[in-house]
């Protein structure tokens, strides 16, 4: 298989023993082994596949894989300590009672990390001051729609004094030290993050630098552009919301 340009159509290949394998080069169909091919190759392979989705991205051994949501680890510091946001879901249909940090869903057309933003706003009235992107995203399999996600994961931190303004979604907050949020933290992959945040943000450094995103404005000064005003409303916020104090 070929390691650099557009690669080789899907329909030149076929399965065999749960594996893509490779059409004959022999001359001849059948003249030459098949020679299997392991999982990463084949989803080189299938992203190779046509321009703009003229192929379908997922083979037969590979699931349906999304990118749908996004999750934000919101940090302050105080001192040397960063303790991070814990949000705990009101009575809501899916998890109520649940805490976790900013999650939220993409919209059509939206990247993760505008995404994240807005979710960050909606969610906690916050306009962090500093972004990254963390190194790995959490992947995770949904029974429920047979689909293989993957999540972006964001660092973001807040300033110390900012207050944070809940949604209808959430009923509590608290920032919590990052041992005591995991233990409020219902999933295990949340966990990790957290462990990613302090390992790949906190301890600064080159991997830090980075990682971490531009503002807004540095973003648009490179395009040769405006920046964008900063919309510091959170849709969905109540005044009672408001005025919910933290756990």
């Amino acid at each position: 298989m070929q390691d650099r340009g557009r690669g080789p159509s899907l329909n030149r290949w076929r399965t065999g023993r749960g594996n893509l394998v490779e059409p004959s080069r022999g001359g001849q169909p059948g003249t030459a082994p098949a020679a299997p091919l392991g999982l990463a190759a084949c989803i080189r392979a299938c992203i190779r596949a046509g321009p703009r989705g003229r192929e379908p991205l997922c083979c037969p051994i590979v699931p349906n894989l999304r990118s749908a949501f996004i999750e934000v680890y919101v940090f302050r510091r105080t001192g040397r300590r960063a303790e991070f946001l814990c949000l705990r879901r009101g009575r809501v249909t899916y998890l109520p009672g649940v805490w976790q940090p900013v999650t939220g869903k993409r919209r059509s057309g939206e990247t993760s990390r505008a995404a994240a933003a807005r979710e960050v706003r909606e969610e906690t009235g916050l306009s962090p001051r500093r972004w990254w992107a963390l190194e790995n995203p959490t992947v995770y399999y949904d029974a429920r729609r047979d689909d293989v996600l993957a999540l972006p994961l964001f660092a973001a931190e807040a300033s110390p004094g900012e207050p944070v303004r809940l949604s209808r979604e959430h009923d509590r907050w608290a920032f919590l030290p990052a041992r005591e949020a995991g233990r409020r933290f219902l999933w295990e992959a949340q966990r990790r993050a957290l462990e990613d945040v302090r390992r790949q943000v906190l301890r600064s450094g080159p991997l830090a630098e980075t990682l971490e995103l531009p503002p807004a404005a540095k973003r648009a000064a490179r395009r040769g552009a405006p920046a964008p005003p900063l919309d510091r409303r959170a849709p969905g916020r109540t005044q009672a919301a408001a005025r919910r104090q933290p756990a």
